[in-house]
């Protein structure tokens, strides 16, 4: 049970961290409408979404309505921005002067925030086109595949095989704690047994069920090394440039 608390936990991590990564792509495509269809869907959604990610989704937002010339909408994300971070700060250096026009705009219009002094605001750097990940990521894919199959590949962006790996994995433990359930309840069935005809048929289901058990946990097992070793040996595309 914990494992698969702490599976879908990082497997939470993965797409979060997936999400934005499309995002920030589809931004600086151009793909404006994409990026609000997304980020709306996602807020609308999921009411659970952390405040980092949620402060993410609503600057895409804002950044996307500023350059379709939509300023009314703009300012509604920087406000729900200031909402949930009254410190967050654009920097001048890094975002265009007509997106920190809205956003200080939207600051000057809450009183509350606007007399929080300058020196004590956070500086938010917005996401760019590069690919930051390093080797220090390719290392966490494999340290989360090594603690629960599937949940690297999904971390690196290899979703497909992630949730491969996950499922295979999931269904041989879920199997395997069936199997050893009926294992011993077959087992206690069989030493109980008094008539040989008896005891041949319930030593046979017995045996059934034993050999069942192994074969999961077998199985389970391989899944669980062959994940890392995956990907080792196919690891994804941005970690063969580094």
């Amino acid at each position: 049970m914990y494992a698969f608390l702490f599976a879908f936990s990082l497997v939470g991590l993965a797409l979060e961290n997936e999400t934005l990564k499309e995002l920030e792509e589809l931004y600086y495509e151009g793909s404006y409408e994409r990026v609000i269809e997304i980020t709306e869907s996602l807020i609308a959604s999921d009411s659970s979404i952390e405040k980092d990610m949620l402060l993410e989704l609503h600057k895409y937002n804002g950044f996307s309505f500023v350059a379709l010339e939509k300023r009314d909408s703009a300012k509604k994300e920087f406000k729900a921005i200031l909402e949930l971070e009254p410190r967050f700060l654009l920097d001048p250096q890094m975002v265009s002067p007509k997106i920190i026009e809205i956003f200080e705009e939207v600051r000057s219009e809450m009183p509350k925030i606007a007399s929080i002094p300058k020196d004590s605001l956070e500086v938010e750097f917005p996401a760019d086109t590069s690919d930051k990940r390093t080797i220090l990521d390719y290392r966490k894919a494999l340290l989360f595949s090594t603690a629960f199959p599937g949940v690297g590949q999904a971390y690196s962006g290899q979703r497909l095989k992630g949730w491969g790996f996950i499922a295979g994995e999931g269904l041989c433990i879920a199997g395997f704690i069936v199997s050893q359930v009926y294992t011993d309840k077959t087992h206690d069935e069989y030493l109980k047994a008094t008539e040989p005809a008896d005891i041949e048929a319930k030593y046979r289901v017995y045996n059934n069920w034993y050999k069942a058990r192994n074969a999961l946990g077998g199985l389970s097992i391989g899944i669980w090394f062959s994940a890392p070793l995956e990907l080792v040996l196919f690891p994804p595309k941005w970690a063969k440039k580094r």
